[in-house]
């Protein structure tokens, strides 16, 4: 990851982390931990997105609980473009 950062830095390419949508069942299990990479990013000033808990109350749009089906994608999809639109 360093060198995806740094080859960036250099390009001049911004970078935005994600957290995509998890289910509500998952959430619970992993209970906040993300192994250092929220703190990582904040550290490198790496703009993030978090859409972990967008959809907590809707396990209609999971295929399991850290993977969207394809209707989830598609709404997904929508929410993500709103986001980073220019």
């Amino acid at each position: 990851m360093n060198e995806i950062v740094e080859l960036c830095k250099q390009k001049n390419i911004e970078i935005i982390a994600i957290k995509f949508p998890l289910a509500k069942d998952y959430l619970i299990e992993v209970d906040g931990r993300n192994y250092g990479a929220d703190a990582y990013f904040a550290k490198l000033g790496i703009k993030t997105f978090d859409f972990s808990q967008i959809y907590i109350d809707h396990d209609e749009y999971f295929a399991n609980q850290d993977h969207l089906n394809e209707l989830g994608g598609e709404i997904f999809a929508k929410e993500l473009l709103k986001r980073v639109e220019l």
